[in-house]
C-alpha cells in the first residue's frame, strides 16, 4: 500500500487538448494527420508521430473480410499476427514469434478485459458477434507507459460503437455459415434523447456448431498403436473444430449511455469453446469427454471528462468486474468434470489528467487502483475442486496499485521525444518499473523515422500469486526489453509503405508441474515487417511481409520443458511454434455503387523449429514416423462479395478457406508446433444487414 500513498503526492493536474475525430473514409495521408488517443499513448498523439507499430481495422473491414471471431480478423489483417491450435481454448496466437495469450492484452474502450485470474484472453476472441466493434487498433510490440503488466507482445485495443459514432440508426444483421455450422443474429440501435443523453444498445446471440471430423479430420505424423492413430493417416475419431462450450448459445450485450460529459457502459459477454482434441489422446491420458473452456464477463464502467480551460483537462472512471471461467479437463481428474473452475471479481478506479503547458510540451499522468476478490464459486459449473494445490475454492482478496505518465516534448518541427514509464504494485509483488522511450524524425515531408525503447513486465496471474504466497516463495515476473526501428514513407496521396525492424531480449517464463511461474531462461529474437497500402475509391490493398528469426534460446536447466525452440536440445535454432516467415494480401474492389468483391490470402511457412524438434530422440519431443506434412505451408484463401439491394438492406457471401478444395494440406493448422495438424474446414457465410 505504501506505492498507493506516494501516489497520492505526485497525482496533479495536468491536461492535453481533446483528440479528434477519426474518420476511416479518409484518404491515407488525411488520416495519418489526424490526432487520436491510442493504446501506446496517454497523449492523443496523430498516427504519423506517435513511435509505434500498430494496425487499424474498421468495421467495415471485419465485415468484408468474412471472419467468424477476432482471431480471423487479426490473422487477415495484421502483420506477424499467427495462431495455432492448442488442447484447451481452441487456440493459441501471438505476435513477433511470442505464442501466448499470457503475453498480450486485450482492451475494451480503454479499459483491459484480460482475464486477471489466468492471464488469458478467451472471452472476446472466439466468437462470431463482432458488430458491437467499431475499430480494432493492435499495437504489435510492448506497450508498457499507459497499459502495465501484460502488454508483452502486444495490444489489441477494441473501440465499441458508441451513441457519437452510431448516431440515431438501427438495424439487424442475420448470418448463417455452412461447413463450419452455425447461425447469428446481432441487433443495434442508437438514440439520441437530446443533444446530451444519448444511448448505445447491442445484443447478439450465436449457435456455433463448429465442423466435424470429416470436414475437419486431424492428421499425425506418428503411430499410436493400440488406439487406432496411423501415421500420416486422418484420425476420424477427433471432436467437432470451434464447437461452442457444453454446445450452448453464446451471447454478447453492450449498452453505454452518454449524458454530457458523464459517459458510462455496460458489457455482458458468455463464450468459450471446447478443445482441439484427438478423442484418443485423451483415453491415453484416462478420460472419456472433450477439454473446453467456457467464460462469462461482465463489465461496468463510469467515466466523467472534466474541461479545466483549453490545455487542461482530467478524465476519472470506476469500473466493476466480474470474470468467471469453468475449464473441464476430464482427463485429469477423477472426481469431477469441471477443474481449476471459479469466479474472480474486481473494483477499479482510476484517473488521468493531462496538461499543455507551452506549444511543445504535453504531460500525462495517471493513478490507478484495483482490488480483486477470488476464488468464488462458479457461475458456470456445478463444482470448483482444486488441483495441484491451486486454492481456487478458497476466497482470498489482493490489491493492486499503478502510477503511470507521459512527456511528448517537440524538439524541433522535425523531431518529437516521446518519455513514457509506469509503476506498479501488487500485494504479492514487489514494485515493477516499465519505461518508455522514443523518437520521431520527420526525414523530409514523405519520410518519417521511428525508434523505440520498451521494456515491459508481466507479473503471474492471482491464480499464481496467491499459490506462491501460501507456499511462501517469491514470485517471478517476466520482463522484456524491445528495440525498434521503424521507417515510413508516404508514396503518394493513397499509398504508404513501411518497414518495421526489433530486437529483443525476454526474460523466459514458464509454468511448472504446480502450475507456478517461473523463469527457465533467456530468449533472444529478431525480425521485421514490411508493409504497403494502397487506397483509393475504388480499391483497398493492404499487403505485408513478416521475418522472424529466434537468435539465441539458452535454459538454466536443459532438463526444464520448453515449447519456444529445440535448440537447446541439439535441434535447430527455429521457434518450434512459429512460421519464420508469412505474407498476408487482402484486396477490395468496388465494381459499382451496389456491387464489391474481396479476396483474402494468408501464408505461413519455415516451420524449422517443430520438424527439428519432432524428430529429437529424447523426452520432451514426441518423434515422428517420418513424414513433413505438419510442415510444410498453410495457405488460407477466401473469396467474398458485397451486395446492396438498397439503401436498406445489405447481402454478403464469403467462401472461406477455398485452397481445401484443391489439396487438404493447404488449409492445415498445426497444433503447439507438434507432428499433428488438423484441417481448417472449406466453409460458406452467408449474410443479411437491414437498417430501420
Amino acid at each position: 500500500m505504501r506505492l498507493f500513498l506516494i501516489f497520492s503526492l505526485f497525482f496533479i493536474v495536468l491536461s492535453s487538448r481533446a483528440e479528434e475525430e477519426l474518420k476511416f473514409d479518409m484518404d491515407l495521408e488525411d488520416l495519418m494527420k489526424v490526432r487520436i488517443s491510442n493504446s501506446a499513448s496517454l497523449i492523443p498523439t496523430s498516427i504519423k508521430k506517435q513511435p509505434v507499430s500498430s494496425t487499424y481495422i474498421t468495421q467495415d473491414m471485419i465485415k468484408d473480410s468474412g471472419a467468424r471471431n477476432l482471431s480471423e480478423v487479426l490473422e487477415i489483417y495484421v502483420p506477424s499476427y499467427q495462431s495455432q491450435l492448442f488442447s484447451f481454448t481452441g487456440g493459441i496466437d501471438g505476435f513477433r514469434g511470442l505464442v501466448s495469450k499470457r503475453k498480450y492484452l486485450i482492451l475494451v474502450n480503454g479499459k483491459v478485459i484480460t482475464s486477471p485470474r489466468t492471464s488469458t484472453n478467451i472471452s472476446e476472441q472466439y466468437i462470431s458477434l463482432m458488430g458491437d466493434i467499431y475499430s480494432i487498433e493492435v499495437i504489435r510490440g510492448p506497450g508498457a507507459a499507459k497499459l502495465g503488466p501484460g502488454a508483452i507482445s502486444g495490444i489489441i485495443s477494441i473501440k465499441t460503437f458508441s451513441p457519437a459514432t452510431f448516431g440515431n440508426n438501427s438495424d439487424v444483421t442475420i448470418k448463417k455459415g455452412f461447413g463450419e455450422e452455425f447461425s447469428s443474429f446481432e441487433f443495434r440501435i442508437g438514440h439520441q434523447f437530446n443533444e446530451k443523453v444519448n444511448m448505445f444498445l447491442y445484443a447478439g446471440i450465436d449457435d456455433y456448431d463448429g465442423s466435424d471430423h470429416n470436414q475437419s479430420p486431424y492428421f499425425s505424423l506418428k503411430s499410436y498403436p493400440g488406439v487406432g492413430i496411423q501415421g500420416d493417416k486422418a484420425y476420424s475419431g477427433a471432436d467437432q473444430a470451434n464447437d461452442s462450450f457444453e454446445d450452448g448459445a453464446r451471447y454478447k450485450v453492450h449498452l453505454e449511455f452518454e449524458l454530457g460529459n458523464f459517459k458510462t457502459w455496460m458489457r455482458y459477454i458468455r463464450a468459450g469453446s471446447q478443445g482441439n482434441n484427438l478423442s484418443s489422446t485423451i483415453n491415453l491420458l484416462g478420460g472419456t469427454e472433450v477439454h473446453e473452456a467456457g467464460t462469462q464477463q461482465f463489465n461496468w464502467v463510469g467515466e466523467y471528462l472534466l474541461e479545466i480551460n483549453k490545455d487542461t483537462r482530467a478524465k476519472f472512471s470506476t469500473s466493476y468486474t466480474m470474470d468467471d471461467l469453468a475449464l473441464s479437463l476430464p482427463s485429469f481428474t477423477t472426481d469431477g468434470d469441471y477443474l481449476r473452475s471459479s469466479r474472480i471479481d474486481y473494483y477499479q478506479t482510476k484517473g488521468e489528467v493531462f496538461w499543455n503547458p507551452a506549444k511543445d510540451h504535453s504531460f500525462a499522468l495517471g493513478l490507478e487502483y484495483t482490488r480483486y476478490i477470488l476464488g468464488m464459486e462458479s457461475l458456470l459449473a456445478d463444482e470448483s475442486p482444486s488441483v495441484s494445490g491451486y486454492p481456487d475454492t478458497k476466497k482470498w482478496y489482493s490489491w493492486a496499485a499503478a502510477l503511470y505518465g507521459e512527456y511528448q516534448y517537440t524538439i524541433s518541427s522535425d523531431k518529437i521525444l516521446f518519455l513514457g514509464g509506469r509503476l506498479d504494485e501488487h500485494s504479492d509483488t514487489d514494485v515493477i518499473f516499465s519505461p518508455k522511450i522514443g523518437l520521431t524524425y520527420f526525414v523530409t515531408e514523405l519520410d518519417t523515422l521511428k525508434f523505440l525503447y520498451n521494456r515491459s513486465v508481466r507479473r503471474p496471474a492471482e491464480s499464481e500469486l496467491r499459490r506462491l504466497a501460501s507456499d511462501n516463495t517469491s514470485p517471478v515476473n517476466e520482463k522484456l526489453d524491445s528495440f525498434e526501428v521503424i521507417y515510413e514513407r508516404q508514396l503518394t496521396n493513397n499509398q504508404t509503405i513501411d518497414l518495421s525492424t526489433y530486437y529483443f531480449i525476454s526474460d523466459l517464463e514458464n509454468l511448472n508441474n504446480s502450475y507456478a511461474s517461473e523463469e527457465i531462461g533467456r530468449l533472444e529474437s529478431a525480425g521485421f515487417e514490411l508493409s504497403w497500402n494502397y487506397k483509393n475509391e475504388d480499391w483497398n490493398v493492404i499487403a505485408s511481409y513478416s521475418y522472424t528469426d529466434l537468435l539465441n534460446l539458452k535454459l538454466e536447466d536443459k532438463n526444464n520443458s520448453n515449447f519456444f525452440s529445440p535448440e537447446p536440445y541439439g535441434g535447430s535454432s527455429d521457434y518450434i511454434n512459429w512460421a519464420t516467415h508469412q505474407f498476408k494480401i487482402y484486396a477490395k474492389y468496388k465494381i459499382n455503387n451496389k456491387l464489391s468483391v474481396n479476396s483474402s490470402l494468408v501464408a505461413n511457412w519455415g516451420y524449422d523449429g517443430a520438424e527439428s524438434a519432432v524428430h529429437l530422440n529424447n523426452s520432451s519431443s514426441p518423434g515422428s514416423d517420418g513424414g513433413t506434412a505438419a510442415f510444410k505451408e498453410s495457405i488460407y484463401v477466401n473469396l467474398g462479395a458485397t451486395y446492396k439491394l438498397n439503401d436498406k438492406t445489405t447481402i454478403r457471401a464469403q467462401a472461406i478457406n477455398i485452397l481445401g478444395w484443391i489439396n487438404d494440406d493447404y488449409n492445415k493448422r498445426n497444433h503447439n508446433g507438434m507432428e499433428i495438424y488438423r484441417k481448417e474446414a472449406e466453409a460458406f457465410t452467408l449474410s443479411l444487414e437491414y437498417k430501420f
